[in-house]
C-alpha cells in the first residue's frame, strides 16, 4: 500500500513552493504545548516568468528556498507563511554570495534554550563543467544559520562551515547532523559529494555547536555492480537505534548517477559513526536493502523515493519521512511508520 502525500506543492504560483517540496526535517514536540515542526525545501520551478531559482534562473534540482509547516500529530500539516513576499522562511543569500543561487535545508538542531541551528546546502552562480556543458548551482557548500523565533527568521554565518574538497567531489552538500552526546558534546555530520561518476557519503565532527567541522573521511560507499545502490549513495538520515546508530540512505541503482532508480536502504554503526556497515536483512536483495522502493504505475511514488528523515517514537516505533514523485507530478512529501522499530521492507506501513 502506497501512502498519500502529507505535504504537497502550493496551488499558489507566487509562493516559493509552487512546483515542488522535498527533504523533510521533522522536529517532534518537546511537550504537550508544542506543535510538530517540519522544515523542507522547494521552488517555483518555472511558473510563468518567476523562474525556478534566484533571479529567474532555470533549476535542475528541487532546491531553491526553505519553508516550514506545523502539525498536531506529525501527519496532517499546515504550511506556515514566512515573512518574505513569497512566504519562504529562508532563501538564497546575496547574488554574489556562495549561497546566492539556491539553498536547501539539510537539518535543524533544537538547543535547550530554544535556539534552532540549521545546516543547509547553498549553491552559487559559479559555472562548473559537468559533461558537455557548464552549469551554475553545482558548486554547493554547507552553511549554518540560527533562529531565535521558532524558525520564522534566520541569521546565517558569513562563510560556509563545510567547503568543497576536490578529493571528495564537485560539492559538499545535503548535511544531516546527529547529537548523540547532547548539545555540549561532539556533533556528527554526514553529507554527500559527487565525483563525476558516483555519489558517496562523507562525515565530519564538531565540538562548537556546528560552527566548525573536522572531516573524518568517507562513511559509506556505493554498492557492487547490479546492487540497488551501485551508482552511489546520496541523501540520508541518522538516529540512535537499538543501542547503535541507524542510517537510512537513498541509493541510486544501475543506469548511472542521473538515470538510476532511487530506493532507500539502511546501514548501522556500532562505534559512534567511525565505521558504517550496510545492514544484512532476510529477504533483502542486497546489503542494506532496499527497504523502500518506488511504487507501481499510477502511484505518486512511481519514479523516485528519496531524502529520508528518521524520527524515533515512544515505545520503540520509527517514523520515516521522505519525498517522492512520478514523471508527471512534482515532488511531494510522505510518511511511513514501523510500529516495531524494525527496518525490513515489510515493517513499514503508511499512516494515511
Amino acid at each position: 500500500m502506497t501512502p498519500r502525500p502529507i505535504i504537497t506543492p502550493s496551488a499558489n504560483p507566487a509562493r516559493w513552493d509552487a512546483a515542488c517540496v522535498a527533504n523533510p526535517v521533522v522536529l517532534p514536540p518537546r511537550n504537550a504545548n508544542e506543535d510538530w515542526l517540519c522544515f523542507y525545501y522547494g521552488n517555483r520551478g518555472g511558473y510563468g516568468d518567476l523562474g525556478g531559482w534566484a533571479g529567474g534562473a532555470k533549476c535542475f534540482l528541487p532546491t531553491g528556498w526553505c519553508g516550514m509547516a506545523r502539525s498536531a500529530n506529525g501527519i496532517s500539516w499546515t504550511p506556515v507563511d514566512g515573512m518574505s513576499s513569497d512566504k519562504a522562511v529562508f532563501g538564497p543569500g546575496e547574488p554574489d554570495a556562495w549561497d546566492g543561487l539556491h539553498v536547501g535545508v539539510g537539518d535543524v538542531i533544537r538547543l535547550s534554550n530554544g535556539t534552532l541551528v540549521m545546516f543547509y546546502l547553498g549553491g552559487s552562480h559559479e559555472p562548473v563543467s559537468m559533461g558537455p556543458a557548464a552549469r551554475a548551482g553545482i558548486r554547493m557548500r554547507i552553511g549554518r544559520a540560527l533562529s531565535n523565533d521558532g524558525g520564522m527568521s534566520w541569521v546565517r554565518d558569513t562563510a560556509p562551515v563545510v567547503d568543497v574538497a576536490p578529493e571528495e567531489g564537485l560539492f559538499a552538500s545535503w548535511p544531516r547532523v546527529l547529537t548523540a552526546d547532547g548539545e555540549d558534546g561532539e556533533w556528527y555530520m554526514t553529507y554527500h559529494a559527487f565525483n563525476g561518476s558516483h555519489w558517496s557519503v562523507f562525515s565530519a565532527t564538531s565540538n562548537d555547536l556546528g560552527a566548525s567541522w573536522v572531516r573524518q573521511g568517507r562513511a559509506l560507499a556505493p554498492g557492487a555492480e547490479g546492487a540497488f545502490d551501485s551508482s552511489g549513495i546520496g541523501t540520508r538520515a541518522m538516529c540512535e537505534w537499538q543501542g547503535k546508530w541507524l542510517m537510512c540512505f537513498e541509493g541510486v541503482g544501475d543506469g548511472g548517477p542521473f538515470a538510476g532508480t532511487h530506493k532507500l536502504g539502511v546501514a548501522v554503526s556500532e562505534d559512534a559513526g567511525a565505521t558504517w556497515s550496510k545492514l544484512t536483512m532476510e529477504g533483502a536483495l542486497d546489503p542494506g536493502g532496499p527497504i523502500v522502493e518506488p511504487g507501481g504505475p499510477g502511484e505518486w511514488t512511481a519514479q523516485v523515493v528519496g531524502t529520508p528523515y528518521l524520527v524515533p517514537m515512544d515505545g520503540g516505533a520509527l517514523r520515516l519521512y521522505f519525498c517522492a514523485k512520478t514523471t508527471q507530478t512534482n515532488m511531494s512529501i510522505g510518511c511511513l511508520e514501523s510500529v516495531t522499530g524494525e527496518v525490513e521492507m515489510d515493517a513499514w506501513q503508511p499512516l494515511c
